[in-house]
């Protein structure tokens, strides 16, 4: 593994850091080749959670040397000091920054939830551009001058992810345009420890990339893995760097690291809820409500056709561990600044009501594929998939569907899920940068 030291440490503190590193990185055996991981000073004393970007600034931007540089960020790319990085970087670096790019969504820009353009602009050499989903690309007018790329994007754990279609994209455009980029690393919303779901190479977010839905990485430990694997397909590698996070340990739940919560789907407010919101995402491809127009998102199912006592009965006789189900009734609303009409909308819902109890025993892919299956043997003539390209590239092929539809034995299936998702274990631990907390 090739890591850079800062060279103002005595030979004393720089050999037991170096002892805690590779003691840490349990798991990464891969030596890099194309690729540069940087762990940079951090108070020793207070032992802080601290960010890739807290510590570039922390380090007075050392890593960017004397480059003119892009930065690519969304709408969490703050400091702990909740500072938005592109104020930052123009303020104390000034005209070396020479261009930001802000990855926006669809409903950022239909809510104006995006950032609105800084003080910075008042600089006039850096340029703006605005990267929404997948109708922009970055192109070489976009650096004006820049020999470098920062990137700094909160990734929240799933393959279906706007930050990792970006991050692939960024890679490539760094191989072709033959300059730098670093990656600063930021923590895992699901935690870096559980790994689960369909394997695909059609996703949207991540085409011809073998990854499992939910892939149990920091953003910075992918683009080592990708970067490393050839799996970028661009001719050279990119010249990449990753400024790892210091004191983050991979199980770490959110609340500990001190930062904002965060999530891809705003409606999404905690862990537990992030979990549901994992495993039930491809309800989206049905005609099954997952509460979105309630106060409840992913926290209830349903459908007005469905009866909630019945589905509660056809469930319990399954294991399903470390989750509570009742029956519930909702109504789904129209929310403000929603993109889309919630389905059945004012209309009453009758389903079941989820709460996590362990989130260390509970499936959710397993839930959510024993659920599906359920519904569609209790109600044949009611149940619906209704995209079925977009499901089939989640799943990588029809064969989910046609299961489902002809009310098939979901086990093999699931089973099949789990041995693809052991094989990308093996890969994935040699690119792991941070260890489970020690008890």
């Amino acid at each position: 593994m090739k890591i850079i030291w800062d060279k103002r440490r005595s030979f004393f503190g720089e050999l037991i850091l170096l002892l805690l590193v590779f003691s840490e990185i349990n798991g990464q055996t891969a030596k890099l080749q194309h690729s540069t991981v940087i762990t940079l000073p951090v108070n020793e004393e207070t032992q802080d959670f601290r960010i890739g970007l807290d510590l570039l600034i922390d380090d007075n931007f050392h890593a960017l040397d004397n480059y003119k540089f892009m930065v690519i960020a969304d709408r969490n790319s703050f400091a702990q000091g909740n500072q938005y990085i592109f104020d930052i970087v123009n303020i104390r670096l000034g005209t070396r920054c020479r261009s930001c790019v802000q990855v926006l969504d669809d409903r950022s820009l239909l809510t104006g939830s995006g950032f609105q353009l800084s003080k910075s602009q008042l600089y006039g050499i850096t340029k703006y551009y605005i990267l929404n989903s997948e109708r922009d690309r970055l192109s070489a007018s976009m650096l004006n001058g820049a020999e470098m790329v920062v990137l700094d994007l909160q990734d929240f754990g799933l393959r279906e992810s706007e930050a990792l279609r970006v991050l692939i994209e960024a890679l490539k455009f760094s191989a072709k345009q033959k300059i730098p980029i670093i990656v600063l690393d930021r923590p895992n919303p699901l935690r870096g420890v559980e790994i689960g779901g369909p394997v695909s190479i059609q996703s949207k977010f991540a085409a011809d990339f073998s990854l499992p839905a939910r892939h149990g990485m920091t953003l910075g430990e992918l683009a080592l893995l990708m970067n490393e694997e050839n799996w970028l397909n661009a001719g050279d590698k990119s010249q990449l760097t990753v400024i790892k996070m210091a004191n983050y340990y991979r199980d770490m739940p959110w609340q500990q690291t001190g930062l904002k919560w965060s999530f891809a789907d705003e409606s999404v407010q905690d862990e537990e809820t992030a979990v549901l919101y994992a495993g039930l995402y491809f309800f989206q491809f049905t005609n099954i409500s997952v509460g979105i127009g309630t106060p409840h998102p992913f926290h209830v199912v349903g459908a007005p056709w469905m009866s909630a006592n019945e589905l509660v009965n056809a469930l319990a006789k399954y294991d399903l561990a470390g989750l509570e189900i009742s029956q519930v009734k909702f109504i789904p609303r129209r929310e403000l600044n929603a993109t889309e009409l919630p389905l059945y909308m004012d209309t009453e819902c009758l389903g079941i009501n989820l709460k996590v109890s362990d989130l260390n025993k509970f499936d959710a892919y397993k839930f959510s594929a024993t659920l599906i299956s359920v519904i569609s043997r209790l109600y044949p003539k009611h149940f619906k998939w209704i995209k079925t390209t977009e499901a089939d590239a989640y799943f990588g092929n029809a064969d989910f569907r046609t299961w489902v539809n002809i009310g098939a034995d979901l086990n093999p299936m699931l089973a099949d899920w789990e041995a693809k998702a052991s094989r990308f274990q093996k890969l994935r631990l040699k690119y792991c940068l941070y260890p489970v907390q020690k008890n």
